[in-house]
């Protein structure tokens, strides 16, 4: 429902659209970003309703959720309905060109924290949101649903279930038309024209997206999650932290000019695309100025050296998503030098120390766009601090390359 607009996203490592394509829209997803509310972490616990590995869907959680449950996965009432592939890939076509298949998103703010009544006034106000851009009435329909269920609009199930109640009741014609249609192209044409109503005169790009996500769905089928996903079992529950310190963060400033030797990041403007300042550190990809992605990835850079890539996802996804990415691991056991995901924070970290602490550990950390209340990070938003064991509640939070030495 974005109206003329088309997201233009950064690959994740290869290919994947996210980096904003969110955070990174990052892959489908989106970059970055800024500290917000804090949205209870899920539980961990078996999900039976995800089925589908996100490794099969271009590392996109969220694509590989609703995929799920519209194939019938529990947690969502599909009210008789039935989606073939080249159904799915159609919506699919439109919700990349529209929010790179990303649950918790708002237009013009990427990846966003806003709470209901927020998410309400940006949707009055002509601003789309989640999944499929819900906007005006529409979006706030999205909100009254989610308050309804107690739930928030930002949550995968409250939007996979809006969409398929939207299709079985006012937007019928689109699921009637869909299920006629001769193919994945036709599907995405025909969503876009009574579903999406967008001002895009030409959808070639939808449907070029379509005919990619139809061959990912198919190359989905039966691909199965661990039940416990995103959780540490029995042999990883935080025990095996190794101790020591990376060296070099200093943590008594906060702007970014300490990054000028290595990445000629000296001047607020330096290091992101656009800016006109200087652009040869690692990660340059401008959303919305210094966030906490963006200086993760460069610290992570500093650090190790190049030679890879990034992994798509806003802070709080790239651990999972890393759990499906070649040649990355995720643990819920820290090592100086990892890059660390809060779950409840929507934020990243990294990882510059770890110690004892008690019968546990704590790490110290270093950060971007620490202490912004809004989607900008600044140049002076740079941040270390230590950090409880008990953050983490025993998750995979924390991500590397088992080729980084350290």
């Amino acid at each position: 429902m974005k109206h003329a607009a088309t997201l233009v996203l950064p690959a994740l490592a290869g290919l994947f659209v996210v980096s904003m394509m969110l955070s990174t829209l990052l892959v489908g997803g989106v970059g970055t970003t800024t500290m917000g509310s804090d949205p209870p972490a899920a539980d961990c616990t078996p999900s039976a309703g995800t089925t589908v590995d996100a490794s099969a869907m271009r590392g996109n959680q969220d694509a590989a959720r609703l995929l799920s449950w519209l194939r019938g996965g529990d947690g969502i009432d599909l009210k008789g309905l039935e989606f073939s592939d080249e159904m799915i890939a159609g919506m699919f076509g439109n919700f990349q060109q529209e929010s790179g298949v990303t649950f918790r998103i708002t237009e013009g703010h990427a990846r966003d924290d806003a709470d209901n009544a927020g998410a309400r006034a940006y949707a009055l106000a002509r601003r789309g949101l989640g999944v499929a851009q819900w906007t005006g009435g529409r979006g706030a329909s999205l909100v009254d649903y989610a308050e309804s269920v107690g739930g928030n609009w930002y949550d995968g199930r409250v939007q996979a279930q809006k969409l398929v109640d939207d299709l079985a009741g006012p937007y019928r014609r689109a699921y009637d038309g869909m299920r006629s249609a001769a193919n994945e192209r036709d599907a995405a044409a025909v969503f876009h024209e009574i579903f999406e109503v967008s001002a895009d005169t030409d959808i070639t790009g939808r449907k070029d997206h379509a005919t990619a996500w139809l061959a990912d769905i198919r190359g989905a089928a039966g691909s199965v999650v661990p039940a416990a996903d995103g959780c540490a079992d029995a042999t990883d529950a935080g025990g095996d932290a190794r101790y020591g310190s990376v060296g070099g963060a200093p943590a008594d400033r906060h702007d970014f000019g300490w990054m000028c030797s290595w990445g000629g990041i000296c001047h607020d403007g330096d290091g992101l695309q656009g800016t006109g300042g200087s652009t040869r550190n690692f990660y340059t990809y401008n959303f919305a100025g210094y966030q906490c992605v963006w200086y993760a990835w460069n610290r992570l850079a500093m650090i190790h050296g190049g030679g890879w890539t990034w992994v798509s996802g806003n802070g709080d996804q790239i651990a999972g998503n890393a759990a499906s990415a070649p040649g990355w691991e995720v643990s819920a056991s820290p090592r100086p030098g990892d890059g660390v995901s809060f779950v409840r924070l929507n934020h990243v970290a990294v990882v510059e120390k770890v110690e004892k602490s008690g019968s546990g550990w704590r790490i110290f950390i270093s950060e971007g766009n620490w202490s912004s209340d809004g989607i900008e990070g600044h140049w002076n938003e740079y941040n270390t601090r230590w950090v409880d064991q008990s953050e983490f509640m025993g998750r995979r939070v924390f991500f590397r390359r088992p080729s980084w030495s350290r």
